[in-house]
Formats: structure tokens, C-alpha cells, sequence
């Protein structure tokens, strides 16, 4: 899909266990407000979910079961090497089975929220990611994700289980990460639990917590701003320091159509426009089921989290909100 708005496939099931010729199930770049959820996704050569980017944003994959197989490239790829980044997204309460890589994203794929997922058997990297360092970008922002990887279970991978920071843009490759939150996840692996690549100069801006399970870590000299603390290699340093893009929804449609009259949008653009953002507000809206979203009420605003309010369970606001 192309210059999409508004999507929404549910409870779908593509691909048969027993295929590897498929590709890309879902393939969506320049899309808006994307909403894939209860389905099955089987044999591939390539992705479930491809979001090549190119300017998308707010799309949300959750509750799904995906087991595309050892040949797919990865279960869910955020981004592309060719049409540049992709987000906010979330990608929520799915479980993923026997894939080469679950989750993996490429050239500067931002606010990504990757909560509450059990992903098992991985035979690679479970999540991986990487930043860049383009020249146009702020240098402080070199390598900057806000990625939030929160509540995740993952069993009996057989190599490495978050693997974020390496030079391996095609583009603008950047050693280093920043801004990033990884916390109260269980990292069941054969090989290195978290291993965030570059040095102390760029790679920081970091809140790890609270992480359970394999005890090897790689990552540079912690310094002033990042937090490290509760996690299976028994190092402490630092204090949390409270961001705002950690919460797993998006914003309000109130606040989007503030955005919209601000950019000196005609009034009849504006409800034209969020006509079609609440009807996708009220399909996305899920209740306090589950495990969805409750990574958010067992972190505390000490660990690093922000603070619990009424309705962060919830992916966006319902329409009463806006």
C-alpha cells in the first residue's frame, strides 16, 4: 500500500506452515494510521509485516501469531534501506514462533514501542536495530531511536536477544545508540542478552532495568544521563530520567487537530481529515485485557518509566477523549 490511510486487516490468516515462496504479506510505506490485528501469519521468504517507511506513521500490530520460518528475513521490519524511516509504531501482544529474526528494523525507524511480546525459538537476533548519522541530522541526535522495549518474554532463543547500535546503515551507518528504554523484559538466550554497540561518546541516553534471565551484556562505559539497574548482570549506575515517548499509544485526536489548524489547514480540511483519524481511533481503542499494555502499571516512575495515569493501557484514546 502506498500513500494509505486508515487500514485496518483483523483477524486474517496468510500463508500456510509447510510455504516459503511467499512474500511480504503486509506491505505498507508513506501510510498513516495502520492497524493489523488478531491474525495468523505462516511460511515467507521475506516479512509478516514490511513497514518500508518513507514518512509512515502510527501503525500498531498487536496481538498477532507469527511464524514465518527460518528462511523470512524477519516476522515484523520496520524501515528500508531504500525509502528511509518509519514511526511511531507499536507492535504489541504478539507471539512469535521459530523466525529467523522476530523483529528488525533498519535506517532510523523511530519511536518504535515493542511491549509485551513472547517470541520463542528465535534462531537469530530476536530485535535488532540501528540508527543513523546523517549529515542534516542534529549531531546529538546521531543514532537517537526512542525505542521502548518493554515486558517482552523471550525463550529459548539460540543466539542473541537485543542487539541495537551497529554501523550498518547504508546510508549514514552510525556506531551507537541513544534514547532508548529497555526494561522489565525476561531474555531467555544462547548468546549475549543486550548488546548495544559504540563508546561512551555515542552511545548513551540509555534506560535499562529490570531485566531477567541470560546475564551476558555488551555494552559500552555507562556515562552521566543513562540508568542501569535491576538486570541480570548486577551493575548499577545512574538515575532514571523521565521521557515523554514511552507511552503506548499515540496521541489524542484533539491534539492531532491541533496540529492540523497550527499548519494553517482550512477548517473544512481539518474535519476531513479527522473523520477519518476517530473512525480509526475508535477501531484501534482495545480494553484492559489481556496482557496488553500492562508492562506500563508494573513499572514504577523511579525505574524510569513515566507515571501511570488513567487509560495508558489503552493504544490511543477513545473518541470520548478527543
Amino acid at each position: 500500500m502506498w500513500r494509505a490511510a486508515n487500514f485496518t486487516f483483523i483477524s486474517g490468516v496468510m500463508g500456510e506452515p509447510t510455504h516459503s515462496l511467499n512474500t511480504s504479506f503486509i506491505t505498507t510505506q508513506r501510510a498513516q494510521r495502520t492497524l493489523v490485528r488478531n491474525s495468523v501469519f505462516h511460511g515467507n521468504r521475506t516479512y509478516a509485516f514490511n513497514e518500508h517507511g518513507l514518512g509512515s506513521r502510527h501503525y500498531v500490530f498487536e496481538n498477532n501469531y507469527v511464524a514465518v520460518g527460518a528462511l523470512a528475513k524477519a516476522g515484523v521490519f520496520v524501515g528500508n534501506s531504500s525509502w528511509g524511516f518509519s514511526g511511531a509504531g507499536i507492535i504489541r501482544n504478539n507471539t512469535f514462533s521459530g523466525n529467523s529474526r522476530d523483529i528488525a528494523m533498519q535506517e532510523n525507524g523511530y519511536e518504535i514501542r515493542i511491549l509485551d511480546n513472547t517470541m520463542r525459538g528465535t534462531r537469530d537476533r530476536v530485535i535488532t536495530g540501528y540508527g543513523w548519522g546523517a549529515p542534516f541530522t542534529a549531531a546529538d541526535r546521531h543514532g537517537s531511536l526512542r525505542w521502548t522495549i518493554a515486558g517482552n518474554r523471550i525463550e529459548a532463543a539460540q543466539k542473541d536477544g537485543i542487539v541495537l547500535g551497529e554501523a550498518t546503515s547504508p546510508w549514514y551507518p552510525y556506531n551507537g545508540v541513544k534514547d532508548v528504554v529497555i526494561t522489565g523484559n525476561h531474555l531467555d538466550v544462547a548468546g549475549t542478552a543486550i548488546s548495544l554497540a559504540g563508546t561512551s561518546t555515542t552511545t548513551n541516553r540509555l534506560q535499562v532495568s529490570n531485566n531477567t534471565g541470560t546475564n551476558r551484556y555488551l555494552k559500552p562505559t555507562l556515562t552521566t544521563g543513562s540508568l542501569w539497574t535491576g538486570n541480570a548482570d548486577n551493575t548499577t549506575y545512574g538515575s532514571p530520567t523521565p521521557v515523554p515517548w514511552t507511552q503506548p499509544y499515540f496521541p489524542d485526536p484533539a491534539a492531532l487537530a491541533s496540529i492540523f489548524r497550527d499548519l494553517g489547514w482550512s477548517a473544512a480540511d481539518v474535519d476531513s481529515a479527522m473523520t477519518g483519524v476517530r473512525a480509526w481511533v475508535s477501531a484501534a481503542s482495545v480494553a484492559d485485557s489481556g496482557r496488553a499494555g500492562q508492562w506500563v502499571r508494573r513499572m514504577s516512575a523511579a525505574e524510569g518509566m513515566e507515571p501511570v495515569v488513567a487509560g495508558d493501557q489503552d493504544v490511543v484514546p477513545g473518541p470520548a477523549a478527543g
